[in-house]
Formats: structure tokens, C-alpha cells, sequence
């Protein structure tokens, strides 16, 4: 059991990173931008429909056609 969750935690944690990571500053080192991005959401109250609709991620990342 003890081996199955640590397979489990390696698994977890190795996803969490990677060579197109953002930083917690919400910037990007130089050239790791996409150009473009696509963004899915259901209208529903959240987070992500409160920031669409105040296009907080068009004026963090002016850059890259969202």
C-alpha cells in the first residue's frame, strides 16, 4: 500500500511541473507565451466566468490573443 502511494505522490508532483510553467507573479520567462489560447467555461457563477467577463486575462497577458 505504501508503495502504490508513493508511485501515486511521484506521479502527482512531477505533473505539477514542467518547461512551460508560470510563475505564481502571473509572468512567464521570456518566450514560454503562447500566442494564442483558448479558453473553455459553462456559464455558471465561478471564478473564471468573473474574470471573463472582466477580461482580467487579456490585461495580464496582453501578448497572447485569448
Amino acid at each position: 500500500m505504501l508503495v502504490l502511494l508513493s508511485f501515486v505522490a511521484v506521479l502527482t508532483f512531477s505533473a505539477c511541473t514542467g518547461a512551460n510553467s508560470f510563475s505564481r507573479s502571473g509572468s512567464a520567462a521570456a518566450g514560454n507565451l503562447p500566442t494564442e489560447c483558448r479558453i473553455g467555461y459553462q456559464v455558471i457563477p465561478n471564478n473564471e466566468v468573473l474574470a471573463k467577463s472582466l477580461m482580467l486575462f487579456e490585461k495580464q497577458f496582453p501578448e497572447v490573443k485569448i
